[in-house]
């Protein structure tokens, strides 16, 4: 459950190809950045290039040191993710608290392999928050609390939950992690440039004005362009017709992570759901790709190969 990731063969290569590509992408945020601040506009690509620079080896020296280190980093970004969005959906402190909690029990039956009872804590969940408002007689807003926090497990702590599952019940775990990792942080990648780049018809106006059908093109090319670069971690088992759905689950849980928290974020009027990472917003912001598209490609590719 602990491992040593300097003695894991497939570290050397996947740190290689990754390094490689993050320098490149380091220096292109960099050399925009000196662009804009050139001309006397505001510029926020340093600050994403520095962030970039330590959550990426953060997360590879997580994902390669073990099922535990892995889950302990997870709790962190899962309870700044609650944190985050208890705010956005206006949680009492109770409400708050519980889902916390029931996230953080959530990754210790992850990180015990069992799955099936992974499966029944969301229906467990709807009797416990009950009991808030039952037990505590304030039942003014309680229905729209409850639901509040049923969403939120299953949008945060189950979904990343699937992370620690995937490392520890899987013997293919982390090259699944390491594969699909990359495609979606590929992917956020693609949807910026070619959202920008090329903009063209909305996708969701209502929900977020800034994303594009040009930035879902960008999103699948970013998919493809990570299961590429990590190829050679691809299990030989899975074959092109898993590597082409696991593409597909990737690149829709991506596009849909995203929308999922435009909605929350636009029901809440505000465009970030929090600052603790500099140039991205919250933690909820960077990782809210991850919260869909990781579930649905595990799930994918167990059923494609069991």
């Amino acid at each position: 459950m602990i491992e040593n990731p300097l003695a894991n063969p497939h570290l050397p290569g996947t740190a290689w190809r990754l390094g490689t590509v993050l320098a490149v992408v380091v220096a292109a945020l960099l050399w925009r950045h000196w662009r804009t601040v050139r001309r006397g506009a505001h510029s926020p690509l340093a600050a994403k290039a520095l962030t970039v620079v330590w959550v990426a080896p953060v997360l590879l020296l997580a994902v390669f040191a073990g099922a535990v280190p892995l889950a302990l980093v997870v709790a962190v970004v899962v309870t700044q993710s609650v944190r985050e969005y208890a705010v956005l959906a206006r949680l009492d402190r109770p409400y708050r608290v519980l889902l916390t909690a029931y996230c953080l029990v959530t990754l210790v039956v992850a990180l015990a392999g069992q799955p099936t009872l992974l499966l029944a804590l969301p229906p467990a969940l709807v009797l416990v928050v009950a009991a808030v408002p039952i037990l505590t007689g304030r039942v003014a807003d309680a229905h729209r609390q409850l639901g509040a926090v049923v969403f939120g497990h299953l949008y945060i702590g189950l979904g990343l939950s699937v992370v620690v599952l995937a490392r520890q019940a899987e013997p293919w775990g982390l090259r699944f992690l390491v594969v699909a990792g990359t495609a979606v942080v590929f992917a956020d990648a693609g949807a910026y440039l070619f959202g920008n780049a090329i903009r063209g018809p909305r996708l969701a106006p209502s929900v977020s004005p800034q994303k594009t059908w040009s930035g879902v093109g960008g999103a699948v090319l970013g998919v493809a362009g990570g299961l590429a670069l990590q190829w050679p971690l691809v299990p030989d088992r899975w074959g092109l017709a898993v590597a082409v759905a696991l593409a597909v689950a990737l690149s829709v849980g991506a596009v849909w992570g995203d929308l999922v928290e435009s909605v929350v974020k636009r029901d809440a009027g505000v465009k970030d759901a929090g600052t603790v990472l500099p140039g991205f917003g919250g933690l909820l912001d960077r990782f809210d790709s991850f919260l869909l598209s990781i579930p649905l490609a595990f799930a994918v590719v167990l059923l494609l190969t069991r």
